[in-house]
């Protein structure tokens, strides 16, 4: 692999994939209702896609089929303001064929919520971008990490709170 330097942020497919493995968290995007709705997820990179674990019937289960969803991960240093983001672009499908489907309960895939979660919904690998971020606190020094950030003061609470008529 080649290293990258701060002007070269963009990150090859390879690279994205590696970075995947690395974050079990991100946030799927597809469209309901005709607008954009984000869901966290948790998930797991097989050579079959982008895998999530979900329960039947859910919204997940109806993105599968859709024209394309959008998975986005990221790892984010607050501290040193840097990081990377990877997103994966592809159809989402449920996994029906009994083979599979046991391969993939086979693997580090456990859901975070409660209850049952026996449906896999596979991403396929479609278009897969990504860039590292960062580098601020070279640039900026100790003020882009926080260290003196200025309080803006704001409306107080009770502002927006109605008065009974």
């Amino acid at each position: 692999m080649t290293p990258r330097t701060s002007d070269d942020a963009e990150l090859s497919r390879q690279e994205c994939l590696s970075l995947l493995t690395t974050e079990p968290y991100g946030r799927l995007v597809l469209v309901r209702g005709g607008l954009p709705t984000v869901y966290p997820v948790n998930f797991v990179l097989d050579g079959a896609g982008v895998v999530i674990r979900t329960r039947e019937g859910s919204s997940l289960c109806a993105a599968a089929g859709a024209a394309a969803v959008a998975l986005q991960a990221d790892c984010i240093d607050r501290e040193r303001r840097s990081g990377w983001t990877v997103t994966v672009v592809g159809r989402a499908r449920i996994a029906d064929d009994p083979v599979e489907v046991g391969r993939l309960a086979r693997l580090p895939l456990q859901p975070w919520v409660r209850g049952e979660r026996n449906v896999f919904v596979v991403i396929e690998l479609g278009m897969v971008s990504g860039q590292r971020i960062g580098g601020a606190e070279q640039v900026h020094g100790a003020q882009a990490l926080g260290a003196h950030r200025p309080v803006i003061p704001g409306p107080s609470p009770q502002a927006s709170v109605p008065t009974p008529a």
